[in-house]
């Protein structure tokens, strides 16, 4: 197991990619804090991550995990939702890969030796520069998807939010990206 502190800056440097990846959030501010204080009453579970709003650029309609305890909403994700209900989902879907430390196990088993190697010496320098493309460039395993799928649905049922609404903005969500793959394909390794 990777120490704390080093899982943390690991999740900082993917930040930063993503945050070169897009741009300033032009949500309200006031409906911002609407989805952070929801999130935080039907998500966070006592263990709430930091939410970060980004205009998604490249990214487009997008939400992601990193290990640095922080979940990124895009701001078109936001717009294509037509609840709040819908975005709970999806936080809830994120939050689940928090919880199971998806990002992180997807990144060590893309590394293989290396993580032997900081095992073994104790020297993550050379990690901390290429893990970081690594969290963004590996897309989740169906297993990690399916995981984080079933925390969400779990989680909605227990605050008795319709899952529906989950549902149906997957499936929007999956036609906008199908339609956004042909148009731009460089941005898919964050499907």
């Amino acid at each position: 197991e990777l120490p704390e502190n080093t899982i943390s800056k690991l999740g900082d440097q993917a930040q930063g990619y993503v945050f070169e990846l897009t741009d300033k959030t032009h949500l309200p501010v006031q409906q911002q804090a609407q989805i952070q204080q929801d999130y935080l009453k039907m998500v966070a579970q006592g263990r709430p991550a930091k939410l970060i709003f980004r205009a998604g650029g490249k990214l487009g309609a997008n939400a992601l995990a990193l290990p640095n305890n922080t979940i990124i909403v895009t701001d078109e994700l936001v717009e294509m939702a037509h609840s709040d209900q819908e975005i709970l989902g999806v936080l809830a879907h994120e939050q689940g890969h928090l919880i199971e430390r998806h990002s992180l196990q997807q990144a060590l088993s893309g590394l293989g030796f290396s993580v032997i190697y900081i095992a073994i010496t104790g020297d993550s320098s050379d990690i901390l520069h290429s893990l970081p493309s690594t969290l963004l460039g590996a897309g989740y395993s169906r297993k990690f998807e399916q995981q984080a799928d079933l925390y969400a649905l779990n989680l909605m049922q227990k605050n008795h939010l319709q899952t529906s609404h989950y549902a149906n903005f997957l499936q929007r969500l999956s036609e906008e990206s199908g339609e956004e793959k042909q148009k731009n394909s460089v941005m898919d390794f964050l499907s």
